[in-house]
């Protein structure tokens, strides 16, 4: 998947492990993101979701 800005990209990150979270459970890992062209590289780690 492609984004035009690294905002977007690291929203659309919270909302795949908030879901991940709530659908299955999971508190362990991490959704990883990586800019191929600039090189920058983000986690959004599960458990920030474990409410």
């Amino acid at each position: 998947m492609s984004f035009d800005t690294e905002q977007g990209a690291m929203a659309h990150a919270r909302e795949l492990a908030a879901e991940l979270v709530r659908s299955t459970g999971l508190v362990r890992g991490a959704i990883v993101v990586e800019n191929e062209e600039a090189g920058g590289l983000f986690e959004v780690p599960l458990a920030t979701w474990n409410n």
